[in-house]
């Protein structure tokens, strides 16, 4: 999300005005530049052979005392994305930052349990599934849900407290070779009728406020009342970029999440 809003920013994109955008929530259209499509909240997910007969860390705040008072558990089996080499994973880790007060004291708590960070998604549901992890920390939300559907030893945990929403974003390059195509595209993919195909099939989770289906918001909340913190398009993504910013940023990140009780 970050990227593509600088790619806006810099002049990229070409706007796109159409009565479609009438549904689309505000924070996913950014000066008719920039739109969300899906809404992907980011999520933990466990081993549950793992955690039979325990208790489920079901907020931030239970995850970071969980990990100080059971950490032989934990150690060495919590995964998390690498934030020096994922851009989801940079991106969700500094909207923590943003959002949460609990963000510095959660990220010492991992680096305590010896977290292993990842890449990819695809990598840390493995890991969890194979008991290699016994929980996933801010992961994104459609792949682990989609993973839990067609694997039965992993569980998804939205979490209570809040839960950051990622959405893909789509633009129309400002030099596009058929823009008139591109339009049609966006058109569709943001109206009812293309949410429905996310939303029935899709394994992304559809933004539209009335899909339905396996993959709709709806089917999110069917379990527990969620609180979900969307990420906003517009400049304020755009903070962390800044390279002196995401330098401090990574610094501050190593030395708390990849901790080493023995070095000087």
């Amino acid at each position: 999300m970050d990227l593509q809003i600088r790619l806006v920013n810099d002049g990229f994109a070409q706007p796109f005005v159409d009565p479609v955008l009438e549904e689309l929530p505000t924070w996913a259209n950014w000066r008719n530049e920039a739109f969300g499509f899906t809404y992907e909240p980011v999520v933990f997910v466990y081993n549950k052979a793992a955690f039979a007969g325990r208790s489920l860390p079901a907020t931030h705040e239970a995850l970071a005392t969980a990990l100080r008072s059971d950490g032989e558990f934990f150690r060495h089996r919590v995964g998390s994305y690498d934030v020096r080499t994922s851009g989801v994973g940079y991106l969700v880790a500094t909207q923590d930052e943003v959002t949460s007060s609990l963000s510095g004291r959660l990220k010492e708590s991992l680096g305590r349990a010896f977290t292993q960070v990842y890449c990819c998604t695809s990598q840390l549901l493995d890991a969890i599934a194979e008991g290699d992890l016994v929980l996933g920390y801010n992961l994104l939300g459609s792949y682990a849900l989609a993973h839990a559907r067609r694997d039965p030893r992993i569980g998804v945990i939205v979490p209570e407290d809040y839960a950051l929403v990622v959405s893909r974003v789509a633009l129309i390059t400002k030099n596009a070779p058929n823009p008139a195509g591109a339009e049609r595209f966006l058109r569709f993919l943001l109206s009812y009728q293309g949410q429905q195909v996310i939303a029935q099939n899709g394994e992304l989770v559809a933004l539209h406020p009335r899909a339905s289906g396996p993959f709709s918001i709806a089917a999110l909340g069917t379990e527990q009342p969620l609180n979900f913190h969307p990420i906003t398009l517009g400049p304020a993504l755009m903070v962390y970029l800044d390279q002196s910013k995401r330098r401090r940023f990574i610094i501050e990140w190593q030395n708390a999440l990849l901790y080493d009780p023995v070095a000087p």
